[in-house]
Formats: structure tokens, C-alpha cells, sequence
């Protein structure tokens, strides 16, 4: 791809990414939100332009994948590939986490630095996107401290905005600015500027929430000067707008609106008409503020007509309901029913029932002020069906209340003109036809209670009927569950034992059976013919063959390394046993420097190894890699391979013992399994399980049964 190629593709990239800003903050707008949170929602999007917007992922990804059919030196391609797993982390994490695995093994062979904080990097978000937050965080550490020994100082500061979000992300307001600010002290040079201008924001945006507004002003300030230094319209315009925001929100309306023109004058263009629709709302909501109506009224409608202009008719119909409802509240009476009227009729041509009952209710409060009874009852009357056809929930007898209440009024400005007319007759009249009505909204209750009464009866008893099916499946399951757990734990203790009987009986026997044969050797050469002397060697041979082969079944018996030395060094041994000229066995452990219960990490050997000698005997897999992760309280393995896959489902025929022999484990230790498999794209089973740390304090016993 040539140099002007490349760049009109950027170009067109950022041109799409412009037009998503633009219908991303229409829709923001929009809503009835507080300020500081459009501003965070706002300044999400302005994040996540640098990372995340399909379209210039997907032109990027394009170019990465051409970029990787190139000659490249090791150290470009371990970045080329870390780029590309930065992006597929949402599209296709499964893509992701095996590239950023490939990368992490070769960064590691030739040790990169760069390569292995960027592998890590992608690994951290993808367990922040998986809900994985401590795991993200010892991600994003180790990725920090690789970067800082190569001192990689864009890398750095890409981190250290990865991790102040996801602690912002946690309501951890005070770590997350700490975060940020070391950011800052980082992002110095000109490769890192972008970023410096994203930490600005961000703590400006907290800043926001806080109520600290003169400070963050002067952040947003800051980042607008570093975007306008690096040429970036689209960066700043979006600053424009969070600096006009807060000035409007503080009461600085005159710079409120020089900043919403700055930011008006960078998208007047036809891709940004959604942008200048808001813009122009929120100009109309300032001079609204200033009381200068008839300005705001012009700006409303800019905004409207370029709304009608995009063909979002919804939102058009929304937004005059808005308008109207504004100027309803502050009297502005004929405004308000013009917008309102406006708003009802385009809502009955897009069968919009919920906005039409909305507006319904606002004219016939606006008919109230207006002292219009008889259209206030129409409209409210209208709103009552509208809702009704909405909720399906309302009654006759609310209707005919509503309906009784405007009619009393009525009646009651009939009577007070005509108070020589009312007599002792109609009082009467009146006081028996309220009981009556009491009587009949009484029983009408009454009734209506022992309906729910009776619904709500019926729904305790099917609940409890499920609840009481659940509890036998789960006994039955637990049942089994133990059953199972009980014989895999006589199991090994039968291993053991026969391991023990090898190693001790049998072995010794045969080591002394060896000894015997080799000392009639020497004390018999002379007497002996050389049919007896084949014949002896022949028997010398057997029994160290036989020796041999009884020290390999008392070891696959019970890993002598698992017992002496821990899960790690057990690891490492059985995944150089599995490696061959065909099959690459690839093993990354983090942590594990303490030991576990004997019977846990018997148990995760005997998991592991049983996935390995699956995948080795079904899956025609070129490549496995097998990752074992310690956090504080649980331990995470993954275990992936490039096989031909299958279609997993856990009560097919597929799910055989071995799966439901590895299952019985995991639940037994209180773990979760997970198995992402389908034909032709390989299979990872990944396992969690909780873990409480304790020193192995049988060490020196089982030294001395396997010395």
C-alpha cells in the first residue's frame, strides 16, 4: 500500500469517526441526564475514538493483516500482531487472547520488553471486558513494569488511562485521579501527547462530578491546547463542547456560547448535521437562561430543521414535546402550545402512543392556566385512553372518577352563580349519591383485592412447586457429585498405595534380584558356557527392563515432582514430556510461589494432564498452550489448543467421561468450567477455582515415603 493510499485511508477513517461523535452526542442530548453525566458519557466516547469505533477498527485491521504478509524483523512483528490483538479485544477475544499469547511466548524468547507489556496490556483488557478486575489490574501492572524497564513511556501512559477507567469504572473516584496523575508525570514527550490530552479530560470530567468546577476548566483548557497543537478538529471540537457545557452549567452564559460557536464552526459540514442540531439546542437553552426567548425560539427551530432534514422524525417529535414542556413550566403559554401541538401531530402520524400521551397531559395542564376546563377534560380524557392502550392496566372506575371530578367542578362554578337556587332537596340528593358511590367503590375494591389475593395464591404455590423440582435436581446432582468425588479420592489413595508398594516391594526385589544375577556373573566366568552367559545377560536385561517399567508405573501412579517440588515444577515436567517435533506445548505460570493443599494440586495435575492427553489423542492439535494464573483467591487455568474443535453441548455424546471426570473436580473444589469449542476453529477450557493459601506442612513425610 503506497503512502497516498494509506493516508486517503485515514482520512476516510476519521471522517467516519467524526460522523459517529456527531449521532452519539444528538442521542446523548437528549436524554434527562445531569451534565456531568453527559459529560462522562461524552468524554467516553471521546476515549474510546482512539481504541474502539468499528470503522477505523476495521480499515486498521485491514491494514495490520496486510502489514503482517510483509518481511518483518521479530520486533515489528510481535508489535504489528500486539496492535492487532488491541483490536480484535471485543470483536473476537478468543482471536485476541491468542495472539497476545503468541506474542507474550516469542516476546519472551527473545526477551522484548516492549512486546511483553504490550501482550500483557491486551490480556489485562481483556479480563477488565470479561468482569475479571483484579486480574485486569495484576494484568496492567506487570505491563507497567515491563514498559518502565525498556522505558517504553507511550506505553506507560496508554496503561496508566486503561487503569485510572477501569477504577473510575468502580466509583473508586480518589485512586483513579491518583492513577491519571501518573499518567501525567509520564506523558511527556510528543509520541504520548494524544494521551496526555485523554488524562486531562479525564480527570476534568471527575473534576465536573465533583463540583470542582475552576479546576476543571483549567484541565479541559489544558487538553484543548495540547489537541489544537497536534491538528486534531475532531478532538477539540468535542472539547469545545465540554468546556460550553460546564460554562452553561456554572452560569457563564456569554462563554457558553462562544464555545458552542467554536464547536459549530468545525462541523458545519455535512457530516456533522446531527452535531449541529445539539449544538444549536443548547445554544437555544442559553439564551433560554438569558430570557432572550426569541433567540432561543431561532435556535430551536435551526436545530429542528436540520433534524427533519436527517429524517428523524422520533426525535423531531421528542424534541418539540421537550421545548414545549420548557416553556409550559415557565408560563411562556403560547409558545408552549405551539410546540405542543406540533409535537401531538407528528406523534399521530408515527403512531408514537406514548409520546401523544404525554403531550395530552401537558395540554390539558397548559388549558388549566389557560382557564379552559372543558379542553382540559378533552385532553386529559385523551390521555387516559392513550395510557390505557399503553399499560392495559387502568379501569373503568378511573376514567369515570376523572371524568366525576371535572364534572364537580363545573358544578361547582354552576352553583356558586346560581347559589339562591340550591336547596335542601339537592344537598340530600347529593350526600345519598356519594354513599352510594362509596358503597360501590367499596365492594368494587373489595373485589378486586380477593382477585390479586387469589393471583397472587396461585403464583406462591407454581413457585413453590419449581423451587421444590429444583431442590430434588440439585440433591440429585449433589448426589452424583459425591459419588463420583468419593471414587476419584479412593482412587488415589489406591495410587498411592500401589505407588508406594511399587516403589518399596516390588522395586526393591527386583533391585536385588539385579544385584544377585550380577554378582553370580563375576563369581561364575569361568565355570559358565556361552549359552548360559547369553542366557544370563538376556535375564540381567529383563529385570532392569522390568525395574524400569515398575518405576514409570509408581510414578504415573503418584508424580514423585508434583509431591516434592509443587503444581509448577510438576507442570513444566509433564508439558516437556508431551513435547514432540509435531506438537508445541507452550506453558505460562504466574504466581504459584507458595504451595497448596496436597490434595488440590493432585487434583489440578490430574485436570491438566487429562485435557493434555485429550487434545493429544482427538484434537490433531499443532499447538497448545496451557496457562496457569495464581490471584489472591482463586486460580485460574486455560488450556487452549488449535485442533479441529467440536460442537460442545454437556449432556451430548461428546461430553465423555474424561470431561465429566474434570467437571466432578472442579465442582468438588467449588470451581466453575467453561469450554469454547466448535469444528475447525479448536478448543479452550478455561477453569476457576477458589483457593485458600496454606503452607504444605507434610513436606518432610512425603520426602521420606518417596526418598
Amino acid at each position: 500500500m503506497t503512502i497516498c493510499r494509506l493516508k486517503t485511508q485515514l482520512l476516510i477513517i476519521n471522517n467516519q469517526i467524526l460522523k459517529r461523535f456527531k449521532i452519539a452526542n444528538f442521542i446523548i442530548f437528549k436524554l434527562k441526564i445531569t451534565i456531568e453525566v453527559k459529560s462522562l458519557i461524552i468524554l467516553a466516547f471521546l476515549n474510546l475514538s482512539v481504541f474502539v469505533f468499528p470503522v477505523w477498527a476495521q480499515n486498521n485491521i485491514a491494514i495490520l493483516e496486510a502489514k503482517l504478509n510483509e518481511k518483518l524483523s521479530d520486533e515489528l512483528r510481535i508489535d504489528t500482531q500486539n496492535e492487532l490483538a488491541w483490536h480484535f479485544r471485543r470483536s473476537n477475544a478468543k482471536r485476541a487472547l491468542k495472539l497476545s499469547n503468541q506474542t507474550l511466548v516469542n516476546s519472551k524468547k527473545l526477551h522484548y520488553l516492549k512486546g511483553i507489556g504490550g501482550a500483557l496490556k491486551v490480556q489485562g483488557a481483556l479480563q477488565y471486558l470479561a468482569g475479571n478486575i483484579d486480574t485486569a489490574l495484576i494484568f496492567y501492572k506487570s505491563s507497567i513494569e515491563a514498559f518502565e524497564e525498556c522505558q517504553y513511556f507511550k506505553g506507560q501512559a496508554e496503561v496508566y488511562l486503561l487503569w485510572g477507567n477501569l477504577l473510575n469504572s468502580q466509583d473508586d473516584i480518589d485512586a483513579a485521579v491518583e492513577i491519571y496523575y501518573r499518567g501525567l508525570k509520564i506523558a511527556g514527550p510528543n509520541e504520548t501527547l494524544l494521551t496526555k490530552a485523554s488524562l486531562l479530560m479525564s480527570i476534568g470530567a471527575i473534576k465536573v462530578k465533583q463540583q470542582n468546577y475552576s479546576e476543571a476548566e483549567s484541565l479541559y483548557k489544558s487538553a484543548i491546547e495540547i489537541q489544537e497543537q497536534i491538528g486534531l478538529p475532531s478532538k477539540y471540537a468535542i472539547s469545545y463542547y465540554h468546556l460550553a457545557t460546564l460554562y452553561s452549567k456554572t452560569g457563564q452564559l456569554d462563554s457558553a456560547l462562544v464555545y458552542f460557536n467554536k464547536a459549530e464552526s468545525i462541523f458545519l459540514k455535512p457530516i456533522a448535521k446531527n452535531r449541529l442540531a445539539s449544538i444549536y439546542s443548547s445554544k437555544g437553552n442559553v439564551f433560554f437562561q438569558m430570557k432572550d426567548y426569541s433567540k432561543a425560539k431561532y435556535f430551536y427551530e435551526k436545530g429542528f430543521r436540520l433534524k427533519k432534514e436527517l429524517g428523524n422524525e422520533k426525535g423531531l417529535a421528542n424534541s418539540y414535546h421537550q421545548v414545549g414542556n420548557l416553556f409550559l413550566e415557565n408560563g411562556l403559554l403560547d409558545q408552549a402550545e405551539e410546540y405542543l401541538n406540533q409535537s401531538l401531530e407528528l406523534a399521530k402520524e408515527l403512531s408514537m402512543i406514548d409520546l401523544q400521551a404525554k403531550t395530552c397531559k401537558k395540554m390539558s395542564e397548559l388549558f388549566e392556566q389557560l382557564d379552559k376546563p372543558e379542553d382540559a377534560l378533552t385532553y386529559y380524557q385523551q390521555h387516559i385512553i392513550l395510557r390505557d392502550s399503553i399499560r392495559n392496566q387502568e379501569t373503568d372506575r378511573q376514567i369515570a372518577e376523572i371524568e366525576e371530578k371535572y364534572n364537580n367542578d363545573l358544578l361547582q362554578e354552576k352553583n356558586e352563580k346560581q347559589a339562591i337556587e340550591i336547596n335542601r332537596n339537592k344537598l340530600i340528593n347529593s350526600g345519598i349519591t356519594a354513599v352510594l358511590g362509596f358503597a360501590l367503590l367499596t365492594i368494587f375494591l373489595m373485589f378486586r383485592n380477593y382477585q390479586q389475593k387469589k393471583k397472587h395464591n396461585l403464583l406462591v404455590a407454581t413457585q413453590k412447586e419449581e423451587l421444590h423440582q429444583k431442590e430434588v435436581e440439585s440433591l440429585k446432582q449433589l448426589s452424583e457429585l459425591r459419588s463420583l468425588n468419593a471414587i476419584q479420592d479412593g482412587q488415589e489413595i489406591e495410587r498411592k498405595r500401589i505407588a508406594e508398594a511399587l516403589h518399596n516391594s516390588l522395586g526393591s526385589v527386583l533391585s536385588a534380584i539385579q544385584m544377585h544375577i550380577q554378582t553370580f556373573q563375576v563369581s561364575s566366568d569361568n565355570d559358565k558356557n556361552e549359552e548360559q552367559e547369553q542366557l544370563l545377560n538376556k535375564t540381567l536385561q529383563l529385570v532392569k527392563n522390568a525395574a524400569k517399567t515398575n518405576r514409570y508405573i509408581a510414578h504415573e501412579m503418584m508424580p514423585p515432582v508434583l509431591m516434592r517440588f509443587g503444581l509448577k515444577a510438576a507442570l513444566d515436567e509433564l508439558t516437556d514430556k508431551l513435547k514432540s517435533p509435531g506438537v508445541e506445548v507452550h506453558t505460562s505460570v504466574f504466581g504459584m510461589e507458595k504451595r497448596y493443599e496436597d490434595k488440590l494440586e493432585l487434583a489440578l495435575y490430574r485436570i491438566i494432564d487429562e485435557l493434555l492427553n485429550n487434545i493429544l489423542k482427538h484434537a490433531k492439535a499443532t499447538e497448545i498452550n496451557v496457562q496457569l494464573t495464581e490471584h489472591d483467591d482463586s486460580l485460574n487455568i486455560i488450556v487452549e489448543d488449535n485442533g479441529r474443535g467440536f460442537n460442545y453441548l454437556p449432556k451430548s455424546p461428546n461430553f465423555g467421561m474424561g470431561l465429566f471426570n474434570i467437571q466432578a473436580r472442579v465442582k468438588h473444589f467449588g470451581g466453575d468450567l467453561s469450554v469454547d469449542s466448535s469444528p475447525g476453529n479448536g478448543t479452550t477450557v478455561s477453569i476457576d477455582i477458589p483457593t485458600k493459601k496454606t503452607e504444605c506442612k507434610c513436606q518432610d513425610k512425603l520426602n521420606h515415603i518417596l526418598s
